[in-house]
């Protein structure tokens, strides 16, 4: 075991600090959707969730603005309406980089809902956009909804 990775679950409790004093009010359910057909959106699915946590709390979750896009994932990046960020998570503590997205070309779907003031009774839903895996300890998701054009 290496410094880092003895480091990750005393620093994914310190990030739950701020969930235990009430401050990241918004649920966020990781949905990965499984298609009987073999084809994304044809057919039946079944579904299996997954509440992320940070310390046993909410993580950290904001809405996206040209800065926070621009900082995150670079000054050429694209920033869009309606992009959420999830983080700072803490890499194979609060969220396993392997279950954040599938491969294409697989008959399954990851989802992420959102839930909490401002959002529609029963969440929104969003995809994937970015993962910005910084080092050992940090990884940050750029949601985009669900609903806007592409994968």
């Amino acid at each position: 075991m290496s410094f880092a990775s003895d480091l990750q679950p005393v620093l994914d409790d310190i990030r739950g600090i701020p969930g235990d004093l009430g401050l990241h009010p918004f649920t966020v359910t990781r949905l990965t959707r499984t298609w009987a057909s073999g084809t994304v959106g044809h057919g039946a699915y079944t579904e299996s969730s997954t509440v992320l946590r940070v310390g046993g709390q909410n993580p950290h979750v904001k809405e996206s603005s040209e800065d926070a896009i621009r900082h995150l994932l670079g000054s050429g990046s694209l920033f869009r309406e309606g992009e959420w960020i999830i983080g700072p998570l803490t890499p194979d503590v609060s969220v396993d980089l392997d279950a954040v997205d599938v491969d294409a070309g697989t008959a399954a779907q990851i989802l992420y809902k959102i839930e909490g003031q401002g959002f529609p009774s029963g969440g929104k839903l969003f995809r994937a956009r970015s993962v910005k895996k910084d080092s050992m300890l940090r990884v940050n998701i750029v949601l985009e909804p669900a609903s806007r054009g592409g994968r």
